[in-house]
């Protein structure tokens, strides 16, 4: 497909975990929807999910009908071994594979992560089915070590995308400058011994419950503890501007740390995964953040990443996402 029959057609479907009311996640599809809107194409995410709306990008819920060039995957820990191979989530990516295979649809994946395995064979078969698909056409990682893990297609390294939240918002008229001594707290309820002893970090300063998970029935199992005030995300951008001011954000999860660093706060990593373990150690070694052992095996970050590194990371994704649809 050329170049110019590519941009007079303008339909990329945005393909994820858009479902679950994860700030990270849908931040991350909305980032992916602005970078190829920049590219002159037209998005839509792949989601049941109507706050995308408010961001002015349309939403399809179906793959019955639906009439698209080109697919980008986006992002998060897809590289895994499920706990259940019938839970909703794998069946979404088995309807998903089925759509590539039946359409012959290309599919390109930015920011994805492993999340302890090893190799590919220890994934789930529909997430094998759509990495070594001959529709695959390649992937951005967010660690350098996941290079190794046989993907189809061109494979290249750039920075967790969700790093890219304060130049998103920024493009979108946001420019969040206020700071505040809040410390939040997100913690899930495998992190309960976390969670009691994060009433006596930082002792006299204001602290608030974040929860990352929107909805109804918001999945993530995170706790709210007693006599805290609670901050939702049901709102983007109220969550994102909670974690654009606190001072400092402890979290058994990623996502909020991330993007708390990428305003230039304090994450304090509690019960990691393997996901954050590695992104800890390889940015560490990188030199994109430090860490400072903490009491009861919690982990200080703090970023190294000024701005204009952002608009860096962002035009290399802008690049690798050119080159991999226009090639096509």
């Amino acid at each position: 497909m050329t170049k110019e029959k590519f941009v007079k057609s303008k339909k990329v479907l945005i393909w994820g975990f858009y479902n679950q009311g994860n700030i990270g996640d849908d931040i991350m599809a909305l980032i992916v929807a602005r970078m190829i809107e920049e590219l002159g194409y037209k998005p839509a995410i792949f989601s049941e999910n109507n706050r995308f709306k408010e961001f002015g990008v349309d939403v399809a819920s179906s793959f019955d009908s639906l009439d698209i060039d080109f697919i980008v995957m986006g992002g998060g820990a897809f590289l895994k071994s499920p706990k259940s191979s019938t839970s909703s989530i794998e069946k979404s990516i088995a309807d998903f594979a089925d759509y590539v295979e039946k359409y012959s649809v290309p599919v390109v994946a930015l920011s994805i992560g492993s999340d302890g395995i090893n190799s590919t064979d220890e994934m789930s078969e529909p997430r094998r089915r759509i990495v070594s698909s001959k529709h695959f056409r390649g992937a951005s990682l967010r660690l350098r070590s996941d290079i190794g893990l046989s993907l189809n297609g061109y494979v290249a390294f750039n920075p967790d995308m969700v790093l890219l939240s304060k130049l998103y918002f920024k493009k979108l008229g946001f420019d969040w400058n206020e700071s505040s001594n809040n410390f939040l707290i997100n913690v899930s309820r495998r992190s309960l011994f976390s969670a009691v002893f994060a009433y006596f970090v930082d002792i006299g300063k204001p602290k608030k419950v974040f929860l990352a998970h929107s909805g109804n029935k918001p999945v993530g199992g995170e706790l709210i503890l007693p006599g805290l005030p609670i901050i939702r995300s049901d709102s983007l951008v109220k969550g994102v501007e909670a974690l654009s001011s606190t001072k400092k954000i402890l979290s058994s999860k990623l996502h909020p740390g991330i993007i708390s660093l990428s305003f230039g706060k304090i994450f304090i990593s509690t019960r990691p995964r393997p996901k954050t373990k590695n992104f800890l150690s390889e940015y560490s070694e990188n030199g994109m953040v430090t860490l400072q052992k903490k009491s009861f095996g919690m982990v200080e970050v703090h970023s190294l990443l000024d701005f204009e590194w952002q608009e860096n990371i962002w035009e290399s994704y802008i690049n690798f996402l050119e080159k991999i649809i226009v090639s096509d």
